[in-house]
């Protein structure tokens, strides 16, 4: 099973940088692009359908919408940076009809230095969002620093038809959740063939395509909940994309583990 995190989806310009010491995170998939980097040992680590041990010092590009998954022991150090493509708008335009024949490389040592002086050494703690004007221009020039090094050691060639088709599936239901969408209504928006659509979500994803639209309005719902307390539970549920209050209680007590009403009441 998958996890998408719609949270790295649906926001809009994602960034936060966590550093990783014995942990597991199970295969999952974002709009955003994440960055890896082996601080110190080794990790375990599988971009789509390729499966490597990293090193000290190796990097990692994830593409958005590539499924992905780590585990990194106690003895080892990773540090993960996941970011929209507003933050690198030259490299992610560069890529977006090709995909790289790996998503492992290395950087140039004058490259690496700077990554770590800059964005490793820094990091004390999880860093979720950018404070200043400073600390984006740093991040940025890190960032595209590291981006041209994996062009310049990773061959690309033109993606599958296969793949563009199921980024132009999830990059709808990003921009369509709220509605009353389903596969049915993307083919035909899409000029696609309900059937051939159907085959490569269902072969590709692994799980229904109401769950996934229900992730995002869940997460949607989430959010609000949080941030907008004046607002009622039922006109958030709407707001959403449920097309009921009893739908919209059970879907979330089945993602979150409690009601909209617990959520709701956290400070």
């Amino acid at each position: 099973m998958f996890i998408h995190q719609v949270k790295n989806s649906i926001e809009g310009d994602v960034y936060n940088a966590v550093p990783y010491s014995d942990e597991y995170y199970a295969p999952h998939f974002h709009k955003s692009f994440e960055l890896i980097y082996v601080v110190r040992g080794t990790v375990d680590l599988k971009i789509g359908n390729e499966e490597r041990v990293l090193t000290e010092g190796c990097f990692a590009i994830v593409p958005p919408y590539e499924f992905h998954s780590f585990q990194v022991d106690k003895s080892s150090l990773i540090w993960v940076g996941v970011f929209a493509n507003t933050y690198v708008k030259t490299f992610s335009k560069l890529i977006e009809e090709t995909v790289g024949e790996t998503a492992f490389f290395l950087c140039s040592e004058s490259v690496h230095q700077f990554f770590v002086q800059n964005m490793v050494e820094p990091l004390k703690e999880p860093q979720f969002g950018i404070a200043n004007d400073d600390d984006l221009l740093r991040i940025k020039a890190c960032l595209y620093a590291v981006c041209a090094e994996y062009l310049r050691t990773v061959k690309r060639v033109p993606k599958s038809k296969n793949s563009d088709v199921l980024v132009q599936i999830l990059e709808y239901v990003s921009q369509n959740f709220q509605d009353d969408i389903s596969l049915q209504s993307i083919a035909k928006v899409l000029g696609y063939n309900y059937q051939y659509l159907s085959k490569i979500f269902n072969r590709t994803m692994h799980i229904n395509f109401k769950t996934l639209v229900n992730h995002y309005r869940f997460e949607y719902a989430r959010q609000q909940l949080l941030n907008n307390p004046e607002k009622s539970i039922s006109e958030i549920a709407f707001e959403s994309g449920f097309q009921s209050i009893r739908s919209f209680n059970r879907i979330y007590r089945e993602i979150s583990g409690s009601t909209p009403n617990q959520s709701q009441r956290i400070p």
